[in-house]
This record gives C-alpha cells, structure tokens and sequence, in this order.
C-alpha cells in the first residue's frame, strides 16, 4: 500500500511539472535554435545579438566571429 501511495504521488509531481513546462513554453516560445536558424538572418547577426544580450563574452564573441570568417575589426584579414 505505500509503495502505491508514493508511485501515485511521483505519478502527480511529474504531472504537474509537465503542465508547468508546457504553459512556460506557451508563454515563453519554445526552447531551441530553431527559430534562429529558420529565421533567414545570417551567422554575423545572430552573433552580434547573443553579444548584445549579453549571452556570450567579448572572447568569445571574437573567437566565433573569427570562426565564421568574418574580417577583422581596423581592416584586417
């Protein structure tokens, strides 16, 4: 009987937490790259926004953009 009892209590829990997520994805937008790879922007302008939003630091900002081949800031290669 209380191995019943907490299978029916971790039955809710995960319930409820599965109706918690599903109304913050709601609210939220789903979770994932996907919508910055459907939107069309190129690589440069989704990097300078992370940048901006303060999701990435300034090394590894110039280390991605130096991946992606973009020039260098003064004219340089």
């Amino acid at each position: 009987m209380g191995l019943f009892m907490l299978a029916n209590g971790f039955f809710w829990l995960v319930l409820l937490v599965g109706i918690g997520f599903l109304f913050y994805a709601a609210v939220r937008g789903w979770p994932g790259p996907v919508a910055a790879s459907v939107s069309g922007a190129d690589p440069l302008s989704i990097l300078a926004g992370r940048y901006a939003r303060g999701e990435i630091d300034r090394d590894q900002f110039l280390q991605m953009r130096q991946d992606l081949g973009a020039p260098q800031a003064g004219g340089k290669p």
